[in-house]
């Protein structure tokens, strides 16, 4: 019997296996008159006909993926299309993609290497905003990762007021650029905008190593016994915030956009969705957020 859901939540799961988890809680063997025949060939679930607000305005037989009731299903746009806003009913079918799985952000370690910035090409998101708005690109980490300007934990998680922050002050360090380009300052502001960039992406570096538990297996022996000696850090598996901080902030220091490129392509599911520059997320509106 078809049954009305709650207007449910839009989200697309699509993703590398990389980042997926399994979830045994959200496998539902149930029978019924209106089945599908999910990816397992015992498995069959009644889907039920739901209330959708169209998340943008798209054209008939678009089909897109809906969470109902904690369960991910997909529906299909009827002919004729709907507009941004527009609520229309639908009988939803299993996803597309059957898996069972939601997204993570990798945890123990990054996904790829401090060097592989060119991962997705020259002319990608990731690598053009770490080279040329390196604050934009952390705006955008900021902005999957809950986190206010500062790099600090946010009370709105969901809130694009970090990116917003990084864009304007990008703007005004560009303004003061060309009015001291001639007036003999260019050096200082530079300095400076490089000084508060890199201890910027060493904070946020440092959090999400903690956050996700990554190993500083990248820190080279002499910056450890630096560490140990001036930081009274007797074991630094023990003392990460004390020591592995330091490799964190050095590294920022030293190779400012790898570090943003790779906390980026960390927090972000490139291999499926292409990243854009002018997002508060870097990614298009119909990519989800990381589960995190």
């Amino acid at each position: 019997m078809e049954s009305m859901a709650e207007t449910p939540t839009t989200t697309s799961l699509l993703a590398n296996d990389e980042f997926l988890i399994d979830d045994p809680s959200r496998r539902n063997n149930g029978g019924g008159d209106n089945t599908h025949t999910t990816a397992s060939p015992t498995a069959q679930k009644m889907h039920p006909v739901v209330q959708v607000v169209a998340p943008d305005n798209l054209t008939g037989g678009f089909t897109f993926d809906v969470e109902v009731n904690h369960e991910i299903l997909t529906v299909t746009v009827p002919m004729g299309g709907v507009f941004k806003g527009q609520t229309f009913k639908s009988q939803t079918q299993a996803r597309i993609v059957e898996s069972n799985q939601q997204l993570r952000v990798p945890m123990g370690g990054w996904k790829d290497g401090l060097f592989d910035f060119l991962k997705y090409g020259p002319f990608h998101s990731s690598f053009c905003l770490a080279i040329c708005c390196p604050l934009v690109a952390l705006g955008q980490v900021y902005t999957r990762l809950g986190l206010s300007w500062n790099g600090a934990p946010s009370d709105t998680p969901n809130s694009t007021r970090s990116f917003k922050i990084m864009v304007a002050i990008s703007l005004v360090c560009t303004f003061l650029f060309r009015l001291t380009e001639y007036g003999g300052g260019l050096h200082l502001i530079s300095i400076l905008f490089l000084i508060f960039t890199a201890a910027l992406a060493g904070r946020t570096r440092a959090y999400m190593r903690s956050r996700y538990d990554i190993p500083a297996d990248s820190v080279n022996n002499t910056l450890v016994s630096s560490a140990e000696e001036r930081l009274g850090c007797h074991d630094c598996h023990e003392n990460y915030p004390q020591c592995y901080a330091v490799e964190d902030y050095v590294t920022a220091c030293i190779c400012q956009p790898c570090v943003i490129s790779q906390m980026s392509r960390h927090t972000a599911l490139y291999d499926t969705y292409e990243g854009t520059c002018f997002s508060s997320n870097g990614l298009p509106k119909h990519a989800p957020q990381m589960v995190v």
